[in-house]
């Protein structure tokens, strides 16, 4: 049931219908359609008032409230589920790889995941005859790499107190900061680099090479970047460029003058694209760089560990402030997750001419 389904029962009802359709309509606008635009509207309130909650009681060295109101209260207190859902949820808006479909989950122990690195899995055969075992290198089992999330902000006491709605926009920031650190480490990480694992265009198996820079060529590089991934990918994928070279290839009409692209839904071939400001922009692609990224973002998994976590520091040296000197405070967030690509061949690399 979605918005339209509900709009199309309303205009029945506008339109006249029997006394009877009509409870039955609105049975099923009450029982499945009413909920989903009114659900976790409390669920939103209740963490933000939690949230603060717990923002107070570490504020005050009051761990008696706070074990009563988190998970734990071992040097940090663990976001309670209500909170930190309401980030998972704002990260699951403003995450672009999210968005794209990367599948995130809790990690647990051992903290290992199968990668895929065969071709197929099986085939059709004729009835009666013999059948041929899958190989069994068609999976491999890696490690899942972790990194943290550091998050310090320091604050006025007075400010905590005084700033009605500081707990809810804190909530924004962080999960925003933590989406577009997330969505540079899935893509951009590289293990040569010190990094704790390899993003998607140091993994992506496929890679279509332009004979110069981005400017020599047009939007067919678009299309045959998709091609360079397996056909199954071709009607499942996304694309993430720079936004001056998404403006670059948006320049491009067909034969009779029409854009070949649509700028409302910012899709390309119906694919959506995603734009994003760490990968190389105009005028500096150049020298064997990757500038364009196509695949199906199913492929990409996210693991957490553990929770989000909070803790007020008291006595620290925050670039030049002293806390304890000024009265202040920090709220320091933490997180732990990493990010796997199990299925290299579903993503395809632009690079430009070395």
């Amino acid at each position: 049931m979605d918005e339209k389904r509900a709009q199309e029962l309303i205009e029945k009802i506008k339109q006249g219908v029997t006394e009877e359709v009509k409870k039955e309509i609105e049975k099923e606008l009450k029982e499945n359609i009413i909920p989903q635009f009114t659900k976790g509207v409390d669920d939103k309130k209740k963490a933000s008032e939690t949230f603060r909650d717990i923002i107070k009681a570490l504020w005050n060295n009051d761990w008696g409230q706070v074990k009563s109101l988190t998970e734990t209260d071992e040097g940090g207190a663990f976001i309670p589920t209500e909170v930190s859902k309401e980030v998972a949820r704002l990260m699951g808006q403003v995450g672009l790889v999210r968005k794209a479909g990367a599948r995130v989950f809790s990690l647990n122990n051992p903290t290992k995941v199968p990668v895929f690195s065969g071709a197929t899995l099986g085939s059709f055969t004729t009835e009666g005859s013999t059948l041929t075992a899958v190989s069994d290198t068609l999976f491999s089992e890696v490690d899942f790499k972790l990194h943290k999330y550091i998050s310090i902000i320091p604050m006025s006491v007075e400010l905590l107190e005084d700033a009605p709605g500081l707990v809810d926009l804190l909530t924004v920031l962080v999960a925003e900061d933590l989406a577009a650190r997330e969505d540079y480490a899935c893509l951009m990480f590289d293990t040569a680099s010190g990094d704790p694992w390899d993003g998607i265009i140091k993994m992506a198996d496929n890679v279509y090479t332009l004979t110069g820079d981005i400017t020599d060529g047009t939007w067919e590089d678009l299309v045959k970047l998709r091609d360079a991934a397996p056909y199954q990918v071709k009607y499942s994928g996304a694309y993430f460029m720079h936004p001056s070279v998404w403006s670059f290839y948006q320049s491009f009409k067909d034969s009779t003058n029409r854009p070949i692209f649509d700028l409302e839904k910012n899709t390309f071939a119906g694919r959506p694209v995603f734009e994003v400001p760490f990968l190389p922009a105009k005028g500096s692609t150049s020298g064997g760089k990757a500038v364009v990224v196509y695949g199906d973002f199913k492929y990409l998994w996210i693991g957490e560990k553990g929770g989000l976590s909070l803790e007020v520091m008291r006595e620290a040296t925050i670039g030049s402030t002293k806390l304890g000197e000024k009265d202040f405070r920090a709220l320091k967030f933490r997180k732990r997750e990493g990010a796997v690509v199990v299925k290299t061949d579903a993503f395809a690399v632009m690079k430009t001419a070395a």
